[in-house]
């Protein structure tokens, strides 16, 4: 999709938006991978090397207890 950013994130911000994000480690000492975060949720540091992975939002989506149709 041409002038698509897509949303970025890295260890200590807060997620503005629950979805399923990629986490990219950097060095890569492990393949990339999706992981679910919630809105208002702090992003993690690696628990096995200490570094600060980026995320990457591949798909937006909301938390079923915030959803008005599952209340």
């Amino acid at each position: 999709m041409r002038g698509f950013v897509a949303e970025e994130y890295h260890s200590r911000d807060e997620c503005r938006q629950s979805g399923v994000y990629r986490a990219v480690h950097e060095p890569q000492h492990t393949p990339d991978h999706d992981v679910t975060v919630l809105f208002g949720r702090i992003f993690p540091r690696c628990s096995h090397h200490g570094c600060n992975p980026k995320f990457v939002l591949m798909t937006a989506g909301q938390n079923i207890h915030s959803n008005n149709w599952f209340k």
